[in-house]
This record gives structure tokens, sequence and C-alpha cells, in this order.
């Protein structure tokens, strides 16, 4: 399901922020973002120190799991290829 950018407003005091940057972040990072998404992030970034704080800490957790697993992500792999080649 894609997110609509336009659904999320920044409150006056930014206090909403971190979880719109969340919300983008993560449907950027799982392939789910539209380009409005891409853009309202952009923006978010561009124009918000807290944004950019939110967006950092998202990207570092995203960084984490990939790494967290790599290994088994090569063994599926290696695994469907053999049963491609068996086939």
């Amino acid at each position: 399901m894609k997110t609509n950018a336009n659904n999320y407003r920044k409150g006056e005091d930014g206090s909403d922020v971190k979880a719109v940057v969340g919300r983008l972040a993560w449907a950027t990072f799982d392939g789910c973002a539209d380009q409005g998404d891409a853009k309202r992030l952009e923006e978010l970034i561009v124009s918000n120190k807290e944004a950019r704080r939110a967006y950092l800490e998202c990207a570092e957790i995203e960084s984490q799991l990939f790494s967290l697993f790599a290994k088994e992500r090569k063994e599926i792999n290696e695994s469907q290829k053999k049963k491609k080649n068996a086939a």
C-alpha cells in the first residue's frame, strides 16, 4: 500500500515530524513510496533538523538489519539458484 505524502502535515511545533519522516523513510526503504512521498521526505529533510535526525536513525536501523540478515539472504539466493538450475 502506498502512502500519500499529502495526508501528513507537520505540526507548528514539529512534534509529528519524527513520525512522518519514519513512515516516509520506511516506505522508501521498502520500495513502497511514490513520487509524492519521496518529494515530501526530501522537503522535510532539507528544511528540518529534527527530520534529518529522524531519517538518519531510520537509515541506521535499515543498514543494521541489512547487515544482520546478509548471510541468510545469501543462503536463500543460493538455494533459489540451485532450484532454478535443477528445473
